[in-house]
């Protein structure tokens, strides 16, 4: 598969979309050796990280997230008794470059672990830090600057209306498509919040949003609302299309097939935010 690593003590592993091809590639931090950033080629991996990417730091957590809700998720670094560290993808040159963390650099912190949620329900992932393990610190939150960027945030829900745990969410807009996975958490002893965070960018249009569950059944959900939460329960039929009408003062939203639906039936997407939280 090409991820063979002699070092192989991976302290914190998460998957994202490494260079916009629609794969999901895989990123670690190695505790006795180089970091790894190994993209899906061909059937097999490759190892893409460059000098500054794979220089070796006493890591605890590897995470990624869409921060400032551009549409490109970034990948932050939680370090043990040195610097943390974030890296951006720059779209036009193609490469991911380091970006500058401001206060969460935390030069000086003791990580544990990190994990990132909507705290504050306003549409913009918080980074979490804990620390103490080798020494009594704080916990700290972090926050990015407030922008006009839009998002969307879906909740995928098992038959027993749990977290839906290895789902994969798709997101499709006119230029580009993202894809997450519901997981456990990326990091040594962190649990990440079971929502698939989205960043749109300036563009708050989504064509549609496909939910697959571990067990092969499908969802797609045409027109989405953007800048919400949206809860999508288990569909016991093995496919779905449906489109969401919302009515102003909806919570719950039925959901009704479209003409070329592949189940004839009612579905329910709720609606856990019905306030507009655009970032204007």
């Amino acid at each position: 598969m090409g991820i063979s690593d002699r070092y192989e003590h991976v302290w914190g592993v998460t998957s994202l979309d490494l260079n916009n091809d629609g794969l999901l590639d895989l990123v670690y931090g190695n505790w006795e050796g180089n970091h790894r950033m190994f993209v899906q080629k061909n059937g097999r991996f490759e190892n893409i990280a460059n000098k500054t990417f794979e220089s070796k730091s006493k890591v605890r957590t590897v995470l990624s997230a869409d921060f400032d809700n551009n549409g490109f998720e970034e990948i932050f670094f939680n370090n043990i008794g040195e610097p943390n560290r974030l890296f951006e993808y720059n779209e036009f040159l193609g490469v991911w470059e380091s970006k500058n963390l401001g206060p969460a650099l935390e030069p000086n912190g003791l990580g544990t672990g990190a994990v990132v949620a909507d705290l504050n329900l306003n549409g913009r992932l918080e980074l979490f830090i804990s620390h103490g393990e080798s020494g009594r610190q704080p916990l700290t939150i972090y926050e990015n600057v407030r922008n006009d960027n839009n998002f969307i945030r879906i909740l995928p829900l098992t038959k027993f209306n749990a977290p839906a745990r290895g789902a994969k969410v798709k997101v499709i807009q006119n230029s580009r498509a993202q894809i997450r996975f519901i997981d456990s958490g990326s990091g040594y002893l962190c649990q990440m919040e079971p929502v698939a965070h989205f960043g749109l960018g300036k563009n708050k249009n989504v064509i549609k949003v496909i939910v697959e569950w571990p067990d092969g059944n499908k969802k797609e959900i045409l027109n989405p609302i953007s800048n919400k939460t949206i809860k999508v329960l288990y569909w016991y039929l093995k496919s779905q299309i449906i489109n969401v009408l919302l009515r102003p003062k909806d919570l719950c939203v039925h959901a009704l097939p479209i003409r070329n639906a592949v189940v004839v039936g009612r579905a329910w997407v709720e609606i856990i935010s019905t306030r507009d939280t655009s970032l204007k």
